[in-house]
């Protein structure tokens, strides 16, 4: 500064220190305010409500939350301590029904459950001994169809798994059993195309799947050779675009990643180099907000980022400090 003071920026506090150089003093001048409500603690998944606000699943505190979209601030939507039912384990996705409810795909329950976001209430629609049909082994990440199909990811069941929402059955939409194609190796985490088909992210053979959703046909449109630009290396979660593009987050680049699903081309929409803004350090799920931003859940930062969609800049829309 004029007066030979220094400004200094601590990413650790998330604050600007103003430091005197005769003295050595120091004073913050400006600091990130917390944002109200409990802090994150794993949190691994995300989903947009009608009004959109956010709701993220949090394994460690084994409860699903809600981001006001504006402010940041968090509150608990269903947890062991609010609502009744069956306690979580390990929420490990979630999405948002056309009615507002939500589902989670309950890990350590090998369950799909449904939760009414006024009360918290939650009771198993799928798995647990409720529904016919394959067992499922690791449910990592769902989306709901319409009112009486939801679509399940099943790492270790190699499938995309279809769920019959009023009878709770199961039948394997695509994998070792039905449809023809590349085979999944570790499948975790899908996207809806407007015409119902699915897309999927593979985390072992680096690639993104189409999924016929009459079928189970799959294609790889992008990675394992197909595709230009940068190669995935952990893709663990997609989502489509506001243009019908595909959006993969890549725990080991860091970095969030366009795809065109006809050409298979990848291109970083944020991440080391492209955008500014605090680094991503493990990523684990997105979401499309109307306007085209993203939301992203860092499970190492315990934070919702937001990418500016135009620019990849990075800033946190909730963090994990409780005041």
């Amino acid at each position: 500064e004029e007066d030979g003071s220094l400004i200094i920026a601590d990413p650790p506090l998330r604050a600007i220190v103003r430091v005197d150089p005769d003295s050595g003093n120091r004073t913050i001048v400006s600091e990130a305010t917390a944002d109200a409500g409990p802090g994150f603690d794993r949190p691994v998944a995300i989903a947009l409500r009608q009004d959109g606000n956010a709701v993220v699943a949090d394994a460690g505190l084994d409860a699903i939350l809600g981001v006001n979209a504006e402010t940041g601030d968090r509150n608990v939507i269903s947890s062991d301590n609010v609502g009744s039912g069956v306690e979580y384990i390990d929420p490990d996705g979630v999405d948002v029904e056309e009615d507002g409810d939500l589902i989670v795909a309950e890990f350590g329950l090998q369950a799909v459950v449904e939760v009414d976001p006024a009360t918290g209430d939650r009771f198993v629609v799928s798995g647990d001994g409720i529904g016919a049909g394959p067992d499922f082994i690791s449910p990592v990440d769902l989306k709901s169809v319409n009112e009486s199909t939801i679509y399940v990811v099943d790492q270790n069941l190699h499938s995309v798994v279809s769920v019959n929402k009023v009878t709770g059955a199961r039948s394997i939409l695509s994998g070792p059993t039905n449809g023809e194609g590349p085979i999944f190796i570790d499948p975790v985490a899908l996207a809806l195309a407007e015409d119902g088909d699915v897309y999927v992210v593979d985390i072992t053979t680096d690639s993104v799947y189409h999924v016929n959703a009459l079928d189970g046909f799959r294609t790889i449109i992008s990675g394992d050779g197909t595709g230009s630009g940068i190669e995935l290396v952990d893709p663990n979660g997609i989502a489509m675009d506001i243009d019908g593009d595909l959006l993969v987050t890549d725990f080991s680049l860091n970095s969030v990643v366009h795809i065109d699903p006809l050409t298979g081309d990848r291109t970083v929409v944020s991440g080391p180099g492209v955008g500014s803004g605090p680094e991503f350090e493990t990523m684990s799920d997105l979401a499309v907000e109307s306007n085209g931003d993203i939301l992203v859940v860092d499970t190492t930062l315990e934070a919702v980022l937001r990418i500016d969609a135009e620019t990849g800049n990075r800033s946190v829309l909730s963090n994990a400090t409780t005041p």
